[in-house]
């Protein structure tokens, strides 16, 4: 459930810009970037300025949200029903909050070769083992709702990384795609969580 920091902390860091920031056309990594200069964008080709005073606090919520996620995946391994089915689509969420903390710990302007193949892990693996895990969930009675939300966000998430990852924005713009990609697995995380919890009272 505390995934859901990396909301406030995207909004913390924007607040800190001291130049404008277009939450529809920059990319979420702009506010991790360690660099105050102008930086290229692969979709333009074209130097765009980047200023985030707050980039610590940024990758550190980045790295923050691949231990949470990490940690949430071990701690509640016995309460996922059994099936070959969900231990691959735990292991794929697994692999999405590796990728977190790569992607906070390879900031785009350090090492954008690295921080890449960090983001493709979270758009594509972390979406896909959504999906898996609200296929294999749907069955049992008290993962019915995140086991629903898996699979609509899941493959929601899927189709707008294909979208992004082939420039594809349908006029909402890059950094509207990119978030429209990587926020399913945060709203799902939290959703799980949350059953998780009620589930544990009752």
């Amino acid at each position: 459930m505390l995934s859901v920091w990396l909301f406030i902390a995207e909004i913390l860091t924007r607040a800190a810009w001291t130049i404008p920031y277009d939450w529809t056309e920059r990319f979420l990594s702009d506010l991790g970037n360690t660099s105050c200069q102008p930086f290229r964008y692969y979709t333009t080709d074209k130097y765009l300025p980047v200023c985030s005073p707050r980039h610590a606090l940024m990758n550190g919520s980045f790295i923050l949200l691949g231990v949470l996620l990490g940690a949430g995946l071990t701690l509640t391994r016995r309460a996922w029903p059994p099936g070959r089915g969900t231990v691959v689509g735990r292991a794929l969420v697994a692999w999405a909050a590796v990728s977190w903390i790569v992607v906070g710990l390879a900031p785009e302007n350090e090492n954008i070769v690295v921080h890449g193949l960090g983001a493709m892990g979270i758009f594509a693996v972390g979406n896909a083992g959504v999906l898996v895990l609200g296929f294999t969930t749907r069955g049992a009675p008290e993962w019915r709702v995140p086991a629903v939300l898996g699979l609509l966000v899941g493959a929601f998430g899927l189709v707008m990384s294909i979208l992004f990852l082939f420039n594809q924005f349908l006029g909402l713009g890059l950094g509207t795609m990119e978030r429209l990609a990587i926020y399913p697995l945060i709203v799902w995380a939290a959703t799980a969580g949350a059953v998780m919890i009620a589930g544990r009272r009752r």
